[in-house]
């Protein structure tokens, strides 16, 4: 009986060997446990972090989110300010310019006008004296004068001008009205009875009478 149990005791000392090399050490199951659970809070912690930005950008306002576009793009230079810029620098002057002071207008003073200032009357109809209301003369007139103060003159009172002309036209007969030399003199009696009335003395007058219509009915 004692030869058989060492035997078998022989026998079985390899296999508890050989369970002890399988069994796992509890301190490497210890680690691996604890790897696991790190991992495991990392997933966890980048997840959390991951949607609370997409929340993040999800609530922020369309203005915001283009204000933020905006400043992460690179803005252009502005090119009109540029060119407005070029462009005052090349009209001004240099200081080191010399001009000629004597040549120069003064600025208050009024430079004429090569054109000739013009004031049209519209067409006017009269009895022609001495006809008894038979016949009528039709006419328009325009007036030329030598100055922006005449000017404005004629136009502020033109209608007292035009009643003036009615009556000076209306008291002409045939003959005072028919041929050239008859409306050349109508055109001096208008014009230096109009500058009369305006006020108007030489230069600073009406220069001249224009017939555009003289039609005798």
């Amino acid at each position: 009986m004692a030869k058989e149990k060492e035997i078998e005791q022989r026998v079985n000392e390899p296999l508890e060997e050989e369970k002890e090399k399988v069994q796992p050490s509890p301190c490497i199951g210890n680690s691996i446990d604890l790897k696991r659970l790190i991992m495991f809070a990392i997933i966890a912690w980048l997840a959390v972090g991951g949607a609370f930005i997409v929340v993040f950008r999800g609530n922020r306002s369309p203005e915001d989110q283009l204000e933020a576009a905006e400043q992460s793009t690179t803005q252009p230079p502005d090119i009109s300010k540029q060119s407005e810029t070029d462009e005052n620098a090349k009209t001004q002057p240099s200081k080191n310019d010399t001009t000629d002071t004597g040549s120069q207008p003064d600025a208050g003073a009024t430079v004429a006008s090569s054109e000739p200032l013009i004031v049209s009357f519209e067409s006017i109809i009269t009895n022609i004296s001495g006809t008894n209301g038979r016949r009528f003369l039709k006419t328009r007139i325009n007036l030329e004068v030598t100055s922006a103060e005449a000017d404005g003159k004629v136009r502020a009172r033109m209608i007292q001008l035009r009643d003036h002309l009615i009556s000076l036209l209306s008291s002409k007969t045939i003959d005072e009205l028919d041929g050239w030399e008859n409306q050349n003199v109508i055109r001096r009696e208008i014009r230096d009875e109009f500058n009369i009335l305006l006020h108007l003395e030489g230069s600073d007058g009406i220069k001249q009478i224009y017939f555009t219509e003289f039609v005798i009915q």
